[in-house]
């Protein structure tokens, strides 16, 4: 009985150090949240705790995500996505991994390997019912490839697709553009501020 109660204890302890890792990357306090995700590594890694691992290894993840280390942030996104992938009940922290990493892979211009993460965050979203987040990540997986020359039509397409008929000829367009590249760029700015006013209606 003694046992079980340390290994609750414990189970909370690494939960609330996880809160504050957190807390640390909202505020800017990036150095102290990445010193106490490495903390919870090593007492997950001691008491053979899988959730604490896979949930301190995305942190250091979106840590070096914001830093600008893309390199490291797909590391560790990797190493997450290993330990999340074994267990279901995980599979929204699953899913925003997906996502996050789709666009430090679509930063370092593999665009493959970034549409693959969205797909793979599309299917995680839905066994979990968030129909709102797959809205986006399709919409993310459009974005990507108007910044593509030869990907442009099929983003466009996939955007239509995505908002319907009514919504996309609504696209405040402010301009006429003469080349594919610049109806693609002015559609991606068009685009940026359509799910910013999405996500604060929601």
């Amino acid at each position: 009985a003694s046992s079980a109660a340390s290994d609750v204890y414990k189970r909370q302890g690494m939960q609330c150090m996880g809160r504050l890792a957190s807390l640390y990357r909202a505020e800017g306090r990036y150095d102290e949240g990445i010193e106490m995700c490495y903390k919870i590594l090593e007492a997950g890694k001691y008491s053979g705790n899988t959730e604490s691992i896979a949930r301190a290894s995305s942190e250091l993840a979106y840590f070096y995500g914001v830093l600008g280390e893309v390199e490291k942030a797909l590391e560790w996104s990797g190493q997450a996505i290993q330990v999340c992938k074994e267990k279901r009940e995980m599979a929204s922290v699953l899913a925003d991994l997906y996502r996050a990493r789709s666009n430090w892979l679509n930063e370092s211009e593999r665009l493959s390997e970034a549409m693959e993460c969205l797909r793979l965050a599309d299917s995680c979203y839905k066994i979990v019912g968030n129909e709102r987040a797959r809205l986006f990540a399709r919409m993310n997986g459009a974005l990507y490839r108007l910044n593509v020359p030869d990907s442009l039509a099929r983003g466009i397409e996939i955007l239509q697709t995505v908002m319907g008929d009514n919504q996309f000829k609504a696209l405040p367009l402010r301009h006429q553009y003469s080349t594919q590249f610049e109806l693609g760029r002015g559609l991606l700015m068009a685009c940026l501020l359509y799910t910013s006013d999405a996500a604060d209606e929601a």
